[in-house]
């Protein structure tokens, strides 16, 4: 296989010559890019074509392909700790500076993968998986105001282990697949980067299995945002932020029998402010639970105390675990036999002002947990 070594000699980053290779490139097979100098950058300018595909599998420096003409037809793996920067992520099938694939793969082994995007803003249908056994991936954005929308779903890849799917940079990505995850992995969802980057839209991602960490602001760009915690499994979710702005609809909806799907947020708020949970509109509802017997879906509430106008519709079981005021009624609108689930501790009171109320022809139970009042 053709291995193509980016790596410039010298004492020191002034001393060592930028890389610019600007002739066409045909490939028979796949291609290793090796670029082991951060401070140096190495850029791939001419069309690239052929059958085979790119892997960039060692060294910690940048490698930029630019030429948008390029359509060869192997897949892309960033197994490296460096970047591989493109202009355009293209989609399946369309010639791009990442060729015609439908796949990208971040990370390898231990290390983390970094795709870094400079383009205008577009949407593909390229699918990223996330490759490593216990490295993570990194999508950043380099460019202030532009976003970039992936609409497949991130795949998990096979690791057992925990990762870390990093969104970074100036520029805007947009998720609007679910992010998977095989076995029992932990996947983290993390941001970093000035504001107001990385806010995700239309929807958040469902969350599929185990945990999802979230800590960048949430709001709506091209269209409201919906908030969904999902899965087929256990799943512990957090959002880190209090000043999320998204006005769609909150939901946590786990469908899997005797598996618990859980949201912790630091701030349920009021209708109509900025809150872990967006602002939600004017109507401020929370829609917990879904129509599997037996699954668990729960809201968890670790801060000091507050009061909440928030509505709490049960569309299906419901457990509530926190320390907080609710003054607003429940609803039911989810046909079914429901049980509302009060677990607090002795350290604050908790409190449900609202009525308590029950689905036609069904029956609402109370149940209190824990040692709280």
């Amino acid at each position: 296989a053709p291995y193509l070594s980016l790596n410039p000699t010298g004492t020191t980053s002034t001393s060592r010559p930028k890389i610019a290779i600007s002739n066409n490139i045909t490939l028979d097979s796949d291609l290793t890019l090796s670029q082991a100098n951060a401070s140096v950058s190495a850029t791939l300018s001419g069309v690239i074509d052929g059958i085979g595909g790119m892997q960039k599998t060692s060294g910690a420096g940048s490698v930029t392909i630019s030429n948008t003409a390029s359509s060869f037809s192997g897949a892309v793996a960033i197994a490296a700790n460096g970047s591989l920067s493109v202009p355009m992520v293209g989609n399946a099938g369309s010639n791009s500076p990442l060729g015609t694939s439908s796949s990208v793969t971040l990370g390898g082994g231990g290390n983390n993968g970094q795709l870094t995007w400079s383009g205008t803003s577009e949407t593909t249908d390229k699918v990223f998986t996330l490759g490593g056994s216990t490295g993570g991936g990194t999508i950043s954005a380099s460019t202030t105001s532009q976003t970039l929308t992936i609409t497949p779903d991130i795949v998990g890849g096979s690791s057992a282990s925990a990762r870390t799917l990093t969104l970074s940079g100036n520029g805007n990505v947009t998720l609007s697949g679910s992010i998977g995850r095989e076995s029992s992995s932990a996947l983290s969802l993390t941001k970093s980067g000035a504001e107001p980057a990385t806010r995700l839209s239309p929807c958040l991602p469902d969350i599929n299995t185990s945990s999802i960490n979230f800590n960048g602001v949430l709001g709506d760009i091209n269209g409201t945002l919906n908030l969904r915690g999902n899965g087929s499994d256990t799943g512990n979710d957090s959002l880190g932020r209090t000043d999320n702005w998204f006005t769609g609809s909150v939901t946590i909806d786990g469908n899997m029998i005797a598996k618990t799907t859980t949201l912790e947020v630091t701030l349920i708020g009021t209708a109509g402010n900025d809150s872990s949970l967006g602002t939600n509109g004017t109507n401020g509802i929370i829609n917990p639970g879904s129509a599997v017997a037996d699954s668990n879906n729960i809201l968890k509430y670790p801060g000091t105390g507050e009061i909440t106008d928030k509505v709490i519709n049960l569309v299906g079981t419901l457990a509530i675990s926190g320390l907080l005021k609710f003054t607003s009624d429940l609803t039911a609108s989810g046909l079914g036999n429901k049980t509302f689930i009060i677990q607090g501790s002795a350290a604050v009171t908790g409190e449900f002002a609202g009525k308590i109320v029950y689905s036609t022809g069904f029956a609402t139970s109370l149940a209190k947990y824990g040692t709280g009042t």
